[in-house]
């Protein structure tokens, strides 16, 4: 009997796993543009080279490359009304152990804002940023890493539209 619950047990977790892993890209697409200069100079291809504070937001088990305590500053200008920022900080805790923290910003100002009957209402813009915080181990033969993420979406200037969620 245990047997062959187990294959449905593993499918069923990789299909929760798999969809919890793509929440943050598919309704955060600004995190593809990457995370310092190396990652958007390579066109967002740097996941499996990434080491430093740019690992936290790419690739958590990079973390165990940091030496001591790294601190990355990036931003962007992607278009005249288009920013994206990244800061990320990663600091050693074992010899073995590297937590890291980023925060990534995107935001799109001077918007147009036009009533159902054509008339234009001013302007007004649209910001999102990535919280993340994560934790990488060296064991033996691999590494391993974990994030945990949060995202937070304001449109316009009313306090109600901020929307905010977990990914990772």
């Amino acid at each position: 009997m245990f047997q062959k619950t187990v294959p449905y047990t593993i499918v069923w977790f990789l299909l929760f796993a798999t969809s919890i892993c793509l929440a943050d890209v598919d309704s955060a697409p600004y995190l593809r543009f990457g995370a310092g200069a190396r990652s958007v100079g390579m066109a967002g291809a740097s996941t499996a080279v990434a080491d430093g504070a740019s690992s936290v937001a790419l690739n958590p088990a990079g973390l165990t490359n940091v030496d001591d305590l790294t601190f990355t500053l990036a931003t962007q200008r992607l278009s005249f009304d288009r920013n994206h920022s990244f800061v990320g900080v990663a600091k050693n805790l074992t010899p073995q152990s590297t937590i890291g923290l980023a925060i990534t910003s995107f935001e799109v100002a001077g918007i147009q804002e036009i009533t159902n009957a054509g008339e234009e209402k001013g302007t007004f813009s649209y910001g999102s940023g990535a919280y993340t915080l994560s934790y990488g181990h060296a064991l033996e033969q691999i590494n391993l890493g974990a994030s945990l993420r949060m995202i937070s979406d304001k449109l316009g200037l009313d306090s109600d539209s901020r929307q905010t969620g977990l990914a990772d």
